[in-house]
């Protein structure tokens, strides 16, 4: 008889940190979980994010989430909230599993909630760590010891939010930097929904039409 099981934690994540982890799957009724750069195991996950995109497939709601970081897919198949409660450019909180198909990870959301206050954006960058990079390994050093050493050797990168802050405050000559400007020249393939999310969350303004600047 299967025992009961303790309902998992589900932890706070960036989703470039979901992207980077390994996928473990277990046998029997043991969950499925990441292994995180920094050794962490993790089955059940909390992420924050704007909707970049979604449709409805035999019933079957998918999304992809954007969090600034990177982007990851979500298969709703018992809908935990209706398909219309949730569209492009809605910022949402998704607690759920992890799960992987033909090597690709995805969210198999549990719960979905419309996030309409901003500043539980903001309190989200402080609640956890910026997203590390793992550091190639060197010419002369084995896959093995790389292996070994990957948790050990990572360093903080800069994410899409910081680069398209920064490109704003180096555009910006005095009268706000052009918001087509800023997306051309940032070279991201996700840079409207960033500028939209910083605008959500307060960190840039709109001094006027097509015209933003940071608080700094």
């Amino acid at each position: 008889m299967q025992e009961f099981q303790k309902r998992l934690v589900a932890h706070k994540l960036w989703i470039s940190d979901i992207l980077n982890s390994r996928y473990i799957k277990q046998e029997g009724w043991q969950p499925n979980y990441i292994k995180c750069v920094d050794g962490r195991e993790i089955s059940r996950v909390n992420i924050l994010g704007v909707i970049v995109d979604k449709e409805n497939v035999n019933g079957v709601l998918q999304f992809t989430l954007d969090d600034g970081t990177g982007q990851i897919n979500t298969r709703a198949f018992e809908a935990p909230l209706k398909s219309d409660d949730v569209d492009t450019g809605n910022i949402v909180q998704i607690i759920g599993k992890v799960r992987a198909y033909n090597e690709n990870i995805y969210i198999l959301p549990e719960i979905i909630t419309k996030i309409k206050d901003k500043r539980w954006i903001e309190l989200r960058k402080h609640e956890i760590p910026q997203p590390i990079q793992i550091q190639a390994p060197e010419k002369n050093q084995t896959k093995e010891n790389y292996s070994e050493e990957v948790v050990e050797d990572f360093e903080k990168e800069e994410t899409d939010s910081e680069k398209i802050y920064k490109l704003i405050k180096e555009l910006d000559i005095g009268d706000g930097a052009d918001f087509q400007e800023i997306i051309d020249k940032s070279n991201l393939r996700n840079a409207e929904f960033i500028v939209k999310n910083l605008l959500a969350t307060g960190d840039i303004f709109e001094v006027k039409p097509g015209k933003l600047k940071t608080l700094d």
